[in-house]
């Protein structure tokens, strides 16, 4: 960066230098311009370097404290639950988070988690219109079950927990969840005014026809050498936005980066609570 804002400092001092020599033939207004031209011209270019370079350093400092904020949530829900004392099998997984048997004490921490992230994606997003979701695979029926919901302040309840979705099969296709699920990996997509076409008689009347978007992401662990597939999903819809309005995705379509890292180390914290 020095080097080039150097060169071009020095090419175009070269070519004031020239011009001026040229069309002028007064000696005192030519000297002084020849000599103050190009001052003025390093200074505009600095100026310019120093822009970019503290609009570099501001997104840097944005992504570090989003990063830091999300490992300081991780760390306060292992403190309140003890690390487990071996990796949960595949088998374990199938039966041990079917709803009924999750205990009370993991539910309490699994709803105020939810709660606090809800909390601060309305923040992120500046819509407090958010719903967000934890579905937890049944692996033997092959649905995403609804456990916990956590919504913004103008969020209604009418459609809160009350939909298996399916994640295998040919109905699983249409569901973003599913897409995350089965993906592993963060999914995020607009749904078109007709998405409630798409949907089986039974769900139709459980899925709001007025969602607008989600976003995804699996549950899976942090601890290496633990792949049991995902536990389930951690899932976030609105009704009043896109996923461009909300920040999900920047202006290529791509995830964003902020609710990338946001979901995914949200979910592998969720893992632990799950897997105690």
């Amino acid at each position: 960066m020095i080097l080039l804002l150097a060169g071009t400092v020095l090419a175009t001092s070269i070519a004031v230098f020239c011009v001026v020599d040229i069309t002028l033939h007064q000696g005192v207004m030519q000297a002084l311009l020849i000599s103050v031209i190009p001052n003025i011209i390093a200074s505009v270019f600095i100026y310019i370097a120093i822009y970019f370079s503290l609009s570099r350093v501001d997104s840097l400092r944005q992504r570090v404290a989003q990063q830091e904020m999300v490992e300081a949530i991780t760390s306060s829900i292992r403190s309140i639950i003890p690390a487990p004392a071996a990796a949960p099998t595949a088998e374990a997984a199938d039966s041990a988070f079917a709803r009924q048997h999750i205990r009370p004490e993991q539910l309490i921490v699994i709803q105020r988690f939810l709660d606090a992230i809800c909390n601060f994606s309305t923040t992120l997003s500046g819509n407090l219109d958010l719903r967000l979701y934890l579905h937890l695979a049944d692996k033997k029926e092959g649905v995403l079950r609804p456990i916990c919901v956590a919504r913004g302040r103008t969020r209604a309840a009418e459609y809160d927990h009350q939909a298996d979705l399916p994640y295998r099969g040919p109905e699983a296709r249409v569901f973003i969840v599913a897409k995350a699920m089965n993906q592993r990996r963060v999914v995020a997509e607009d749904l078109p005014a007709n998405h409630s076409e798409w949907y089986s008689d039974e769900l139709k009347t459980k899925i709001s026809a007025n969602l607008k978007c989600v976003i995804a992401a699996p549950i899976e662990s942090y601890m290496p050498g633990v792949d049991a597939g995902p536990l389930g999903v951690i899932a976030i819809d609105s009704t009043s936005a896109n996923c461009a309005e909300l920040g999900f995705t920047d202006p290529s379509g791509e995830i964003s980066s902020k609710f990338d890292i946001m979901l995914t180390s949200c979910s592998r914290a969720l893992y632990q609570v799950l897997t105690m």
